[in-house]
């Protein structure tokens, strides 16, 4: 199997504005993606579908399927940082990154 080079994931919540919904951009240096809140929850069926660092992940799993990054076998770490974003890193299971 050929060996990919796999790379952090940002995601970034987009406010709504008068032509488009809230949104959830994913970017890596590769390229990004974005996707609606239409159908992301809080996990209670209310409230604001962005604030769920399980919506901000699935934003994330979606690029890593655009660029077959999730077929490599890695586990996805995610953390929450200063600015409310959220950073998507690749390991091999055992807390090592991909080049480990």
């Amino acid at each position: 199997m050929e060996k990919k080079t796999l790379q952090a994931i940002q995601t970034k919540f987009l406010a709504p504005t008068n032509c488009r919904p809230a949104r959830i951009k994913a970017t890596a240096a590769a390229g990004s993606i974005t996707l609606g809140c239409d159908g992301l929850s809080d996990g209670k069926g209310e409230g604001r579908p962005w604030a769920s660092a399980e919506n901000h992940r699935a934003a994330a799993e979606a690029l890593a399927h655009k660029f077959e990054w999730d077929t490599y076998g890695h586990e996805m770490w995610t953390g929450c940082l200063p600015s409310g974003d959220y950073a998507h890193v690749f390991t091999d299971g055992e807390g090592r990154g991909h080049d480990s």
